[in-house]
């Protein structure tokens, strides 16, 4: 019963980790992955190199996703370990990283590409998602010889830096709402717990407080933006990165 615990586990993280690649691909494919068949960016993408480089830091990020998910299934438990290491060191470069991003895209002349919303409010989105993607990586590390916790924070780590590429998608499919990303993470929480039950008869804690989470940081994210005690500190973390 544990073998084939063990081994329905490593195929319900790979479908997960396919998904999140696929919604990475599909939100990135016009404006980074597939931009040199289209020769110019659409008027909706960021056209300063900095942010070039912020997709390069987050496709390594899903690239090591990737990767250990075959060591593991591969049962090349020690290099996964190694690897751990180095994936510690880029999570560092994503969070500090992709938070200067952040801010820098904030300070734009006009804000965020193609968002009407006040940038200090809108600034609320992507900092929601460093501070998700921060929280369960820690515990992820923390719960690093704890297999069956270890790998879910991991997995919800990844989700939670999604958001980027599915705000993209709507801009490409105009019919889709804004609020696809809810959506989404709506659907990978079902599919986790779906993976949960299936393997071990009921939702584990990570799954059942760790997607719900995700789900209303994303949907609160816009409403705290717009209280004057956000655009206060946002301003102030705004005034430490100056128009890019």
């Amino acid at each position: 019963m544990a073998t084939r615990a063990v081994g329905s586990d490593r195929t319900y993280v790979a479908v997960i980790v396919a998904a999140i690649l696929l919604v990475l691909f599909a939100g990135f494919s016009r404006s980074f992955y597939l931009l040199p068949a289209f020769g110019s960016p659409p008027d909706w993408a960021a056209r300063e190199q900095i942010f070039y480089l912020h997709g390069t830091i987050l496709s390594l990020w899903f690239a090591l996703l990737a990767c250990q998910t075959y060591l593991v299934r591969a049962r090349s438990l020690r290099l996964h370990r190694n690897l751990g290491y180095f994936g510690v060191g880029l999570g560092a470069v994503v969070l500090v990283f992709g938070t200067y991003a952040a801010l820098r895209a904030a300070d734009r002349p006009g804000g965020f590409i193609g968002v009407s919303l006040p940038p200090q409010q809108f600034l609320t989105v992507p900092l929601s998602g460093m501070a998700l993607f921060a929280t369960f990586l820690s515990l992820a590390i923390f719960n690093r010889k704890k297999t069956a916790s270890h790998k879910r924070l991991m997995l919800l780590a990844s989700i939670s830096l999604l958001g980027a590429p599915i705000a993209r998608i709507p801009a490409m499919f105009p019919l889709l709402p804004v609020w696809l990303d809810v959506l989404v993470f709506t659907g990978f929480t079902a599919l986790m717990a779906y993976w949960d039950i299936q393997t071990r008869g009921k939702p584990t804690l990570e799954t059942w407080l760790g997607g719900p989470a995700i789900v209303l940081v994303t949907l609160a994210a816009l409403p705290v933006g717009a209280t004057a005690e956000w655009q206060h500190a946002a301003l102030w973390m705004m005034s430490f990165t100056g128009p890019p």
